[in-house]
């Protein structure tokens, strides 16, 4: 029989299974060196791609927000490469697109944002804020989310998008958001199904708007045809195209800051 413990501590899951208390854990990313530095530690060791996607959404009703050139800007500003590689251990994708690389319908061929600050200040000039702009980027308080936050606001400082980080506890992080009082929220999303619908339509859909799990508050008419097109295709090969011209036409549209699509490290005892 399988049992699964939910332990809060991260800490704690890990100090679990080296006790060989438990089978499998996920190795917290603040770990995950060590345990790659570590000859014994490292054999134990087993990657396995997540469908989670970390982004910000950016309330696409708020203010300067409401112009696609910000939110391009604000794309342009950060750094996701560095953000990935040097405080999340490389362990991910980045994304150009809410599609992971794994699933039906992701554009392979689809360049993310560059990270390109001169473009991003011309972006913001050309769009009427040539002194920048002042937003909050709200968070949740676990350490990686934290110090990505801390990372997305030095981006944003340095092209004159203003940030102040407000850290909440995750439950009231979500409620602010749902109810359209945040302009950035740095959040994850996890998929309910292995199906390109399940991040397109809740994180983008107008239908889910606010409480359905889309807080960038993101309306396309055209976005949302290509959906109802999508649920009555029939073929999965026809079916994925529109999938990917409508996640195309999003990120266009930039109603996140993408970031990356997390990749987990599980330890997995030798007996297993």
């Amino acid at each position: 029989s399988l049992e699964a413990r939910v332990i809060a501590e991260p800490s704690t899951a890990v100090a679990e299974f080296e006790a060989g208390n438990v089978d499998v854990v996920e190795i917290p990313p603040d770990e995950i060196a060590g345990w790659q530095a570590d000859s014994v530690r490292r054999r134990l060791l087993v990657e396995a791609p997540s469908l989670d996607l970390v982004y910000v959404a950016i309330n696409t009703t708020r203010g300067p927000l409401r112009d696609p050139r910000v939110r391009r800007a604000i794309n342009l500003a950060v750094d996701t490469k560095t953000i990935l590689s040097q405080l999340v251990h490389g362990r991910g994708h980045l994304a150009a697109g809410v599609i992971p690389p794994s699933l039906g319908g992701a554009d392979s061929s689809r360049a993310p944002y560059a990270y390109d600050p001169a473009q991003a200040r011309q972006l913001l000039t050309a769009a009427g804020h040539p002194n920048g702009i002042d937003v909050e980027l709200w968070t949740g308080a676990t350490p990686i989310m934290v110090r990505v936050a801390e990372a997305i606001q030095a981006y944003l400082n340095a092209v004159g998008v203003r940030t102040k980080i407000v850290q909440r506890d995750a439950a009231s992080a979500r409620e602010a958001a749902r109810q359209g009082e945040t302009d950035l929220f740095l959040k994850d999303w996890y998929a309910d199904y292995p199906d390109a619908e399940d991040f397109l339509d809740p994180l983008l859909g107008s239908a889910n708007r606010g409480l359905g799990g889309n807080v960038s508050f993101y309306r396309n008419p055209a976005f949302d045809a290509l959906m109802t097109a999508a649920r009555r295709e029939p073929d999965e090969s026809r079916r994925d195209a529109l999938y990917r011209r409508a996640d195309s036409l999003a990120f266009a549209d930039a109603p996140m800051l993408y970031l990356y699509f997390y990749e987990k490290l599980f330890a997995v005892q030798p007996w297993i």
